[in-house]
């Protein structure tokens, strides 16, 4: 605990902006030790230098610009979802659809996907959730669309409550069923993987060197 107390502080020293997006969405946000004020402001910097380089991050997406790009989730309270996604799109679909494989606990091995959902209105949302068994779709978050981009939105996600509240029953259950010390420590430790803080959605394009 002291030694990742020293690490953070260590860390507020290193120019994070140099280090490439993708390595930042995985290697060191695996490491939890770089604040997210700290990767938030090297995200910051590093869009600021693609835009000076003229990159337009207000320009429209088109579909195949999505379907060459992957998307990183992090910060999900859901810790499985986070990770690097990749498109599984089909050419000439508006809206792109991308997945990781994974395993949610109750549940077993599977796919998480990022993908779109036509309402009854017509309007269409965006939801990432666990893919398992005979084409079963549990949502975990959902985000609206935002002015019809084609990629998922970096914010506005929220947690499908009434999943995460059965993913809790199901991790106490668990744990009551525990026998020994150390299998009521895994346990606890699955109960507090409640998911309630929502994830970032990170859209990179295929060469990491057009945004840098």
């Amino acid at each position: 605990e002291r030694r990742l107390s020293v690490a953070r502080r260590l860390s507020s020293h290193v120019d994070f902006s140099k280090v490439a997006p993708t390595d930042l969405a995985t290697t060191v946000s695996n490491a939890d030790f770089v604040p997210l004020e700290v990767m938030a402001l090297a995200y910051k910097t590093q869009a600021l230098q693609a835009e000076r380089k003229g990159m337009n991050f207000c320009q429209m997406r088109t579909v195949q610009h999505a379907m060459n790009g992957r998307v990183m989730v992090q910060g999900a309270g859901l810790s499985d979802v986070n990770g690097a996604y990749s498109s599984t799109s089909v050419r000439n679909t508006q809206f792109q659809k991308y997945s990781k494989d994974g395993c949610l606990p109750g549940y077993g091995a599977g796919k998480f996907v990022l993908h779109t959902l036509t309402m009854h209105d017509d309007s269409k949302k965006w939801l990432l959730s666990f893919h398992h068994g005979f084409d079963q779709l549990i949502d975990l978050y959902s985000a609206p669309v935002i002015s019809d981009e084609i990629v998922p939105p970096m914010q506005k996600w929220v947690a499908c409550l009434a999943t995460h509240e059965k993913l809790r029953r199901n991790a106490s259950r668990n744990k009551l069923q525990k026998k020994t010390s150390h299998h009521a420590h895994l346990a606890q430790g699955e109960s507090e993987n409640s998911g309630d803080p929502p994830p970032i959605c990170i859209w990179l394009p295929g060469d990491p060197s057009d945004i840098m």
